[in-house]
């Protein structure tokens, strides 16, 4: 078996920032809204509150999903453990990395595919670590 360099795993912590982030961003948008159209009625408000519960359910529902997440950097690979099973990306598959809104790493490979590394502590040290191994593979 490869040494493991480093293993990550969905924060819970993170989790909840992108849903207090996704929130308040929907609130104040619908704010907006109701600034135009001239003051809050119940009418108006129903459908805000039937979006907030979908939302907070279908939140939940990924987080359920995404903590079984295992990610772990070997010199050779970055493998994948959860819901779906398990999967292994070579590193020379890798073509760059990137961070999404401050919760999630994507890897970027070289057939254009994208994968998603969900709620991470501090993405962009992940994103960097990935490619310093990858680089150091390569060189």
């Amino acid at each position: 078996m490869t040494e493991a360099l480093e293993q990550w795993r969905p924060a819970l912590r993170m989790f909840m920032r992108r849903t207090v982030i996704t929130a308040t961003l929907t609130l104040a948008a619908f704010a907006v809204v109701f600034l135009f159209v001239g003051g809050v009625r119940i009418e108006i408000l129903f459908l805000p509150l039937v979006l907030t519960v979908y939302f907070a359910f279908d939140d939940l529902t990924k987080w359920r999903i995404a903590r079984r997440d295992r990610w772990t950097l070997t010199p050779t690979a970055l493998l994948h453990s959860g819901y779906e099973g398990d999967a292994q990306i070579p590193l020379a598959e890798i073509e760059d990395t990137d961070t999404r809104l401050g919760w999630s790493v994507i890897v970027k490979l070289n057939s254009g595919q994208r994968v998603e590394m969900p709620y991470l502590r501090n993405p962009r040290a992940v994103a960097a670590k990935i490619l310093d191994v990858r680089n150091g593979m390569t060189s």
